[in-house]
This record gives structure tokens, C-alpha cells and sequence, in this order.
């Protein structure tokens, strides 16, 4: 497994806008088994198991060179941030955020019944802050444009059992922070 990460805060007018940040990061990964020759599964087209173990006593496949389970080659992230001084006592903060996943496996056997395809989501949040409680109310609304992708899958006697992720979500919360 090789890859490489790249993560940088960036506040392009400290002067004329001390209150807005750009946050960013980025990763590539490059994951792969080396060795995998003894790999157990399920045949796409017979829906059979294979492998140690298997029911009808079918063959190992070799799954070095496939990737490794749940290791996106690519995934990004970006949030710009504006935050607004109201008095000595509160702030108030606004956040929109992105994220990128190019799509991963589920299993190592690499088949396109257990993929994860890529994805895109996206948040955003207003908070507010009260100072001397150690108060922050937020209201926010999470994978606002109803992004369907999966959160987990195994593979069943019938096929792939695919759970889906959250769908598109809003609420408040509120965090104290106290001595």
C-alpha cells in the first residue's frame, strides 16, 4: 500500500476578511494485494461459492493485483468557513462542505456486484456561539442533495445485501462545554 495525502487551512484575505477560511485536503492511495492466491467468494454468473470452505468444494481464486477492500484510490474534502464577530460574547459561524470518494470494493474478490461506485456529498451548518457558557447551537443539514451510496455490503446466499448510507438529513444540535 503506497498513497499520498495533502492537507492545508488557507485564510485568503486576513485583512479585509479575518473571519473566512478554506480547508482542503486530498488523498491518493494506491492499495493492492500482493499476495491473495487462496481467495474465497461467490462466481457472478452461478452465484456458487468458491474457495476454503466452499459448499461444493469449488477452487480458490487468485485475487493478487485486485484492490483492497474499502481503499478508495481517490477522495477530497473541502469546507469554506465565514465567521462573523457579533459582540465580546458571540460569534456566529457559517460552513459549507464537500466530499469526493472515487469508489471502492467490498470485497476482495473485485466484483462489480460488491462496488461502491464514486461519489460526491455535500453539508452545511450555521452555528452559533456563546462565549462565557462555552455554548455552540447548531443547525445544519447533512448529504443535502440526497446522495445515494452504500455504507457497508456482504454478500449473501442470494446476491449482494447492500445497506445505503444516510439519507439527506437536517436537525440541530448544541454543545456545552463546561468546568
Amino acid at each position: 500500500m503506497k498513497g499520498a495525502e495533502l492537507s492545508m487551512q488557507l485564510q485568503p484575505m486576513p485583512d479585509l476578511n479575518p473571519g473566512l477560511a478554506v480547508i482542503f485536503s486530498g488523498s491518493y492511495l494506491d492499495a493492492i494485494y500482493t499476495s491473495f492466491e487462496d481467495g474465497r467468494g461467490f462466481d457472478e454468473d452461478t452465484g456458487l461459492a468458491f474457495g476454503p470452505g466452499s459448499t461444493f468444494g469449488l477452487p480458490p481464486r487468485n485475487f493478487t493485483g485486485n484492490s483492497i477492500v474499502q481503499s478508495p484510490e481517490f477522495t477530497a474534502s473541502a469546507t469554506i468557513l465565514q465567521s462573523f464577530y457579533l459582540s465580546a460574547d458571540s460569534d456566529i459561524e457559517f460552513a459549507i462542505d464537500s466530499y469526493y470518494n472515487s469508489g471502492y470494493f467490498f470485497t476482495p474478490q473485485n466484483t462489480s456486484l460488491m462496488e461502491q461506485e464514486s461519489y460526491q456529498t455535500y453539508a452545511a451548518r450555521i452555528s452559533y456561539f456563546y462565549n462565557p457558557w462555552g455554548l455552540q447551537i447548531t443547525a445544519y443539514g447533512e448529504n443535502i442533495t440526497d446522495e445515494r451510496y452504500f455504507a457497508s455490503a456482504v454478500h449473501l446466499d442470494f446476491g449482494p445485501g447492500l445497506s445505503l448510507s444516510s439519507p439527506s438529513h437536517y436537525g440541530v444540535r448544541a454543545k456545552w462545554i463546561f468546568e
